[in-house]
């Protein structure tokens, strides 16, 4: 309750408090420090880093560096990344899923009810199987890992997706995205497989796992990576990138800041 007064007593300051965060250097980082120590703003942004406040009202969620497999009516179970949030209605005639945020693996249990699963600009629907569905702010991703499942757009546009494919779901419609990669549900693990991808996509996948701000400079951003990472320590991450890599890491209170060095 705490938590919801923070969010409604300083609407918007939030997003404020994160775009103080924007850019990595020394400076910017204490200039941001000193608004989060004593602005509503400040109480609002590390509350959301601890647990997504919009998503307090879900049914289904997990919170900043947490995992969690729950147990369906149905016999199916559903696994939370970090951060994720999902809806749950079950009944005699329906068995639906809405994904808030974050990333979801549905293990959706035989049953002559179609299960459908939604996501921003998408709606999955199954009758048994294994799938993953991802939202971001532009829109849904979805992986078939058993079985098959169909993908709705918005616009009422349809797509049959196997095991072993993916396809994407945004306000521009579907997009068949070709075989995903083996290693696409190596978070359920506490890990991330990466193979010559952006130093960006690597920092995006530990924001989830870690409580604080993490920021990268666009030089840094751009530097390639290649291996397995530790999701759960992500302090261990960044020091083993500080130490191939042409980096520098540097803490400010619960500000990390990643440049080029």
């Amino acid at each position: 309750e705490r938590l919801r007064n923070v969010a409604a007593q300083h609407p918007g300051q939030t997003q404020q408090a994160r775009a103080l965060l924007l850019r990595p250097t020394r400076r910017t980082a204490l200039r941001s420090l000193a608004v989060l120590a004593v602005t509503g703003a400040g109480a609002a942004a590390w509350a959301d880093r601890q647990f997504p406040l919009r998503e307090l009202g879900a049914d289904l969620r997990t919170a900043t560096g947490q995992r969690r497999r729950f147990a369906l009516d149905d016999g199916s179970s559903v696994v939370l990344d970090a951060r994720s949030a999902v809806d749950v209605v079950f009944d005699s005639t329906r068995r639906q899923l809405w994904l808030r945020g974050g990333r979801v693996l549905l293990e959706a249990a035989a049953n002559p009810r179609t299960l459908v699963l939604h996501g921003l600009y998408a709606r999955v629907t199954l009758l048994r199987g294994s799938v993953m569905l991802e939202r971001d702010d532009e829109g849904s991703t979805l992986s078939v890992l058993g079985d098959h499942a169909l993908l709705h757009g918005q616009d009422g546009s349809r797509l049959h997706v196997q095991t072993g494919f993916s396809a994407r779901a945004t306000a521009h419609g579907l997009t068949a995205s070709g075989p995903h990669p083996a290693q696409v549900t190596d978070w359920v693990r506490g890990q991330v497989s990466l193979d010559n991808a952006p130093l960006s996509a690597l920092i995006a996948r530990l924001r989830p796992y870690r409580p604080g701000f993490l920021r990268v400079s666009e030089a840094a951003a751009a530097l390639h990576v290649q291996g397995v990472f530790a999701l759960d320590d992500s302090d261990r991450t960044l020091r083993a990138l500080a130490e191939t890599l042409p980096l520098t890491v540097r803490q400010y209170g619960p500000v990390t800041l990643i440049d080029r060095r």
